[in-house]
């Protein structure tokens, strides 16, 4: 899944005024043998509330790297095919996250998958001089490359990623994404320009395993995340 973006939201233009230095004296000048004159003038400086989000992570997801489900396997969680006559929900952890060379900060943690644990999350990075707490973050899934693999019967989800970094935004527990903008809660970036690492996880999920298709292949979709004054 390719999740490269880069969004720059300028909510108003910079102005930089001055008005006019007012005479020093009457005559424009300082007359000779009068007492020093001076004089102020209002300089308006209005600066534009901007926000920006870099994201320098792929994740994928390669079902022949999971292991295989068994009749005693307690769960399907990030294991394929699923235990025989499963039923239940199910998540699917990304099996790879690759973070672009050079990107600031080390990656996110990863791990493989294998039964129910897992995890990954994309290298995202916030930047704003806006208050905390007044940020909508929204974000989209795209068309798949093809035909969905899943045929509707699995769902991309994403969560903010509290646990690895404390300005995740949006909700710990997963959302289900799709091609209308979600809405995932108010952000939590810093009032300065500095970086603030807000990481995000993802997962594919199903509510039943047993009803859920797998098409073979390789598929691709985008999920573009954005980031406006609420």
């Amino acid at each position: 899944m390719n999740s490269r973006r880069v969004v720059t939201l300028v909510l108003t233009a910079l102005t930089l005024a001055a008005l006019p230095l007012a005479a020093l004296a009457s005559g424009g000048g300082l007359k000779v043998g009068g007492s020093p004159q001076s004089s102020l003038t209002n300089l308006n400086v209005t600066i534009p509330g901007v926000v920006g989000i870099d994201i320098e992570t792929d994740l994928t997801w390669n079902f022949s790297s999971y292991p295989a489900g068994t009749i005693g396997s307690s769960s399907a969680n990030n294991l394929f095919p699923p235990p025989p006559l499963s039923t239940g929900a199910a998540y699917w952890t990304p099996t790879s996250a690759s973070t672009t060379t050079g990107a600031p900060g080390s990656a996110p943690t990863f791990t493989t998958p294998s039964g129910s644990a897992g995890a990954a999350a994309i290298w995202m990075a916030v930047f704003c001089n806006i208050s905390s707490g007044t940020l909508t973050f929204k974000s989209t899934l795209g068309s798949w490359s093809s035909a969905d693999p899943f045929n509707g019967t699995v769902s991309v989800q994403e969560a903010g990623d509290t646990n690895n970094n404390t300005f995740g935004i949006g909700p710990t527990s997963f959302t289900s994404l799709s091609s209308t903008a979600t809405t995932l809660g108010a952000g939590t970036a810093t009032s300065t320009f500095n970086w603030t690492r807000a990481d995000q996880l993802f997962q594919l999920y199903t509510s039943n395993v047993g009803a859920a298709t797998f098409t073979p292949g390789t598929y691709t979709n985008t999920v573009t995340i954005s980031i406006a004054k609420a």
